[in-house]
């Protein structure tokens, strides 16, 4: 899939937007503040339905504007969202989407800019949240899971706080999380197990080093019936004194690990930030092995801080026919040897467009 058109109206600082793409390399270039990132902000709003920057709609609304409209026209599909105080109103091939799970996954990218090393280092729950987006980007069946999940989980924790509880039903909601609690774990385990057959070797190719990458699942318990029981007994106790439940995949997490240590602990910035990008890049190949496609990659930022051999093995490194866009306030010591759409943002919000082979 690739973008072909993307039309802004009232977004961040764009009155109006109206820009085409090329199916393979695009570069979008400006000074800092021009609004490089809010369009591939916008993008990826149609891909998950959130901001990677803020959880606030209404600072995507341009000033003294009553809604903004992202319109995005592909190969395959267009995409419209309407941003309001009150909410998006999302829409598919003109068709009204009114849940979100049934509107994400039907445009897949995957996003490198500066922020993502924070994964690193953040609390369990976003790189959680993480595993939750992606895998669900997907597949329906681990959105599902999870949806079915977060309800049950509700239900329970309502449950324990009653001093009158009903046992019977709580064993029962109980029987009923785990089904989704394996699904969930299973997959989850797969996404790490895919992403560590291939980070090695995007990491090693770039940084030009023999480092060792792993990233590692820290699952509630075993896959099975029996083990998951268990958990929910042994935790009993301490979830009545708390008043919800503390063990479950909504308490999981996952790490990288740098030559055996945590990466957050051992490695520099600037391994880091080779890490993340071997990451992302082994993400487009698990979204290709899932869904026979490749996403459209996008990369904010990604050039400023490194070197010339680094930034050429990047762009020599990126799959065969993948749409990239790319933001940048320079080209120094960029070499890139295909043909590629130069998009140049100026002061004012002129945006002057020229395709250099």
């Amino acid at each position: 899939m690739y973008i072909k058109n993307i039309k802004l109206r009232d977004y961040r600082n764009y009155s109006k937007l109206d820009l085409d793409l090329e199916p393979n390399i695009n570069i979008i270039i400006g000074d800092n503040g021009a609004g490089k990132t809010n369009i591939l902000e916008s993008i990826t709003l149609i891909s998950d339905t959130k901001s990677f920057r803020t959880r606030n709609d209404s600072e995507l609304v341009k000033n003294d504007c009553e809604y903004s409209l992202i319109a995005i026209k592909t190969n395959d599909h267009e995409f419209k969202m309407v941003i309001k105080d009150e909410g998006k109103i999302l829409y598919l091939d003109n068709t009204n989407i009114l849940k979100t799970s049934k509107f994400i996954g039907n445009l897949h990218t995957v996003l490198f800019e500066p922020s993502n090393l924070e994964l690193f280092s953040d609390s369990p729950k976003y790189r959680r949240r993480f595993l939750d987006l992606e895998i669900g980007k997907v597949s329906k069946v681990y959105l599902d899971c999870s949806l079915s999940y977060s309800k049950l989980l509700k239900e329970r924790n309502i449950l324990i706080k009653k001093s009158d509880r009903d046992m019977v039903f709580l064993k029962t909601i109980e029987e009923r999380m785990i089904e989704p609690l394996k699904i969930i774990m299973k997959m989850r385990q797969d996404f790490i197990d895919f992403i560590n057959t291939k980070i090695n070797t995007y990491y090693h190719y770039l940084s030009q080093s023999d480092h060792k990458i792993d990233l590692i699942y820290e699952p509630s318990c075993d896959i099975d019936d029996t083990s998951i029981k268990k958990m929910f007994e042994k935790s009993f106790e301490k979830d009545l004194i708390l008043g919800h439940t503390t063990k479950g995949v909504h308490k999981e997490d996952f790490n990288f690990y740098f030559d055996d240590h945590k990466i957050c602990d051992y490695a520099s910035q600037g391994q880091k930030r080779m890490v993340m990008i071997a990451f992302k890049l082994s993400l487009i190949d698990y979204i290709k092995d899932k869904i026979n496609d490749l996403p459209i990659l996008l990369l904010d930022d990604i050039l400023s801080e490194l070197d010339k051999g680094n930034k050429e093995r990047l762009l020599k490194v990126l799959p065969k026919h993948i749409q990239t866009i790319i933001t940048t306030t320079d080209l120094n010591d960029l070499s890139i040897h295909s043909g590629y759409r130069l998009i140049e943002i100026k002061k004012g919000g002129d945006i002057n467009v020229e395709d250099r082979c």
